[in-house]
């Protein structure tokens, strides 16, 4: 489990089980060490845009057990 809490704006949560050697499932889906390293890649980019951006006041950005990343994000609505 990797949470990130860091960042002013951007919040990330990833999770993956891992099967050791002989469990079954070896190899399946591609190796956690790659998925992970795809995650926090795009969890750097979301906080370089947020941090550009000032009309995004959060952005969340979970992936569970090696299902699709899922981004939440909220605009800033305009002031009336």
């Amino acid at each position: 489990m990797y949470l990130d809490f860091t960042h002013l704006k951007v919040k990330a949560v990833f999770t993956a089980s891992y099967d050791p050697p002989g469990e079954g499932h070896a190899g399946a889906g591609g190796c956690i060490g790659d998925e992970f390293k795809r995650f926090r890649d795009q969890e750097r980019d979301l906080e370089r845009r947020a941090d550009t951006d000032s009309g995004i006041p959060w952005v969340k950005v979970v992936q569970i057990d090696r299902g699709p990343v899922a981004v939440r994000s909220r605009a800033e609505s305009p002031s009336s």
